[in-house]
């Protein structure tokens, strides 16, 4: 009889578990990629046999597999023109991913040719030199100043392209 009721119990709890739901979440914890290599206060150069053809200062860098993150950095590159000149952007947050730059907030661009510009954001293709943005911007070239948003901007080819525009045309004899 003893055997009876224990098979009977278990039969009943069988049951109610098979209509019983558990409605607990169950957390997924998402995989976040983690740098292979950190550096705080760092100074990288780029060189190659014959100069130094890129240096970068940032207070903190996260290198990973496929991206680089810098942290209040400035980038300064050589000239393609002249090897004494030098190109400098600037930003407080650059994303590069291959030769393109992310760069975000307080971004400065002073290029050997003259031009500089300022904005919250920009992407930059360094091979190229070519830039764009969805913000508001600032540029200066050889004393005349343009203002706009939506900017498009070739450095080799001095070619800007922006919407909402006003540019202001220094006229004096040089």
């Amino acid at each position: 009889m003893g055997i009876r009721g224990f098979v009977l119990v278990l039969f009943c709890i069988a049951f109610v578990m098979l209509f019983y739901t558990d409605d607990t979440k169950v957390e997924v914890i998402e995989k976040k990629e983690l740098p292979t290599v950190v550096f705080d206060n760092s100074i990288m150069y780029k060189i190659d046999e014959n100069s130094v053809l890129e240096v970068l200062k940032s207070s903190k860098a996260n290198i990973f597999k496929d991206k680089e993150e810098f942290i209040d950095a400035t980038i300064v590159l050589k000239s393609d023109k002249d090897l004494n000149e030098t190109n400098n952007i600037a930003a407080n947050y650059i994303l590069k991913m291959g030769d393109m730059l992310y760069l975000n907030k307080n971004v400065n661009l002073y290029m050997a040719n003259g031009l500089s510009l300022n904005t919250e954001e920009l992407t930059f293709n360094i091979a190229k030199k070519i830039g764009t943005n969805s913000s508001a911007f600032i540029a200066k070239i050889d004393n005349n100043i343009l203002n706009g948003d939506n900017l498009y901007i070739d450095v080799n080819k001095r070619h800007i392209i922006a919407k909402n525009s006003k540019f202001k045309i220094d006229v004096r004899d040089k």
